[in-house]
C-alpha cells in the first residue's frame, strides 16, 4: 500500500482563502459591502430623493410614492443612479473598514492575537472599529459625496454625465473641500454603526 505523504491536509489547502489570512479581509470586505450597496442603492436613492425635495420647493411624499415617481419619470435604472461610485466608495471602505479592524484591535490589546480561548478587551473593539471606520470612510469620503450628487442630479438641472464628470466638476468648481462636504458627519455615522462589529469570524 502506498501512503501518499504530498498531499496537504484540507486545512492547509483552504488555508489562503480563509479569514485567518489578513488579506482575505480586505478581499471578503470589499466584496460583501459591494453586494450589500447594489441590492440596497434603490433605497438610499429613494431616501435622496425625499431628502432634496424641501431643497427644491417641491412637496414632500412618502417613500412609495418617491419610487413610483422616480420609475415612471426617469425609468428603472435612476434608482442606481451613482452605482459606479457607490462600489468604488464600497471596495475601498469596505476593504479598509474589515481589513484593518483586526490589526488595530491587536494593537490596542498590546499586541495579543485574540483567541479562542480568550477575547480582546471590549474597549479595544471599539476603538478598533472607530479607528477602522473612520480611516475607511476618510479616504473614501469624495465617492460619496458623488454619489449622493448624482442621485439628486436628476431633482434639479442635470450637471454631472458620468462619475469622471461629476469628480473633475466638483473638484473644478468647489475645489477639494467640495469633496469633503459632509466628512464628519459621515465618519461619525459610520463608526456608530461599527461599535458592535462582529470579529473573530473563520471560514
Amino acid at each position: 500500500q502506498i501512503k501518499n505523504s504530498t498531499m496537504p491536509p484540507k486545512s492547509q489547502e483552504n488555508n489562503n482563502w480563509s479569514t485567518s489570512n489578513p488579506w482575505m479581509l480586505f478581499v471578503y470586505g470589499g466584496l460583501s459591502t459591494c453586494c450589500g450597496e447594489i441590492v440596497t442603492l434603490p433605497i438610499d436613492c429613494v431616501k435622496v430623493r425625499m431628502q432634496m425635495k424641501g431643497t427644491y420647493g417641491k412637496t414632500k411624499q412618502g417613500a412609495i410614492r418617491t419610487l413610483i415617481e422616480v420609475t415612471k419619470n426617469d425609468g428603472w435604472r435612476a434608482l442606481w443612479a451613482g452605482v459606479t461610485p457607490a462600489l468604488i466608495r464600497q471596495l475601498s471602505y469596505g476593504s479598509l473598514r474589515v481589513g484593518l479592524y483586526e490589526p488595530i484591535k491587536q494593537l490596542f490589546s498590546g499586541g495579543k492575537k485574540e483567541t479562542n480561548a480568550e477575547k480582546s478587551n471590549l474597549l479595544a473593539k471599539i476603538a478598533a472599529g472607530a479607528f477602522s471606520g473612520a480611516i475607511g470612510a476618510s479616504i473614501c469620503n469624495p465617492t460619496d459625496v458623488v454619489k449622493i450628487r448624482m442621485q439628486a442630479d436628476s431633482i434639479g438641472e442635470r450637471r454631472y454625465k458620468n462619475t469622471l464628470h461629476a469628480f473633475t466638476h466638483i473638484y473644478k468648481y468647489e475645489g477639494i473641500k467640495g469633496l469633503y462636504r459632509v466628512g464628519f458627519p459621515i465618519i461619525s455615522t459610520h463608526n456608530y454603526r461599527l461599535f458592535g462589529q462582529p470579529h473573530n469570524v473563520q471560514l
